[in-house]
């Protein structure tokens, strides 16, 4: 005869081996389910029974948790493109970054435009303001998209 530590706490039985192999295909009994014969005062796991070997399911393995993306969202709809142009036409080189939660992207760019403008005497605006706004344009679209955007992603 055996007995049976149920999830409860309480104890089960006593109750014979062929109840025990039922309870163990109706899913009552797991692999870690604590069992003890009568004669014995010493509770020891289902899946160490080799009477119950092949009547046990296999212990489930839990799933790994998705691998969360990281990078920057934003709800489908509620990100502005125009917001983000504007931004980087009529403001300073790296504003529509910033708008678009590219922070660290956005200094970089504003440092990367003054070291630039300083060196060609100015012309390199020719170059850095189209590659400003047009990231800014296509990383707004996606983000109001709702797809996610890496820190560094460029158009």
């Amino acid at each position: 005869m055996y007995f049976v530590l149920g999830s409860d706490g309480r104890e089960y039985g006593p109750i014979d081996l062929e109840t025990l192999r039922t309870w163990t295909l109706q899913g009552r009994v797991s692999s870690i389910t604590l069992i003890r014969r009568d004669t014995q005062t010493t509770q020891i796991a289902a899946s160490y029974w080799p009477e119950l070997q092949g009547y046990l399911a296999p212990p489930m393995m839990s799933m790994p948790e998705p691998l969360q993306q990281s990078g920057i969202r934003r709800t489908p709809g509620g990100h502005s493109v125009f917001v983000a142009a504007i931004l980087s036409l009529c403001c300073i080189l790296g504003f529509g970054q910033f708008y678009n939660g590219q922070m660290i992207k956005g200094v970089v760019l504003i440092l990367v435009s003054i070291v630039a403008a300083v060196i060609t005497a100015g012309f390199s605006i020719l170059l850095t303001l189209p590659v400003s706004i047009l990231d800014a344009i296509l990383i707004a679209q996606r983000l109001n998209r709702g797809e996610t955007v890496r820190d560094w992603q460029w158009f």
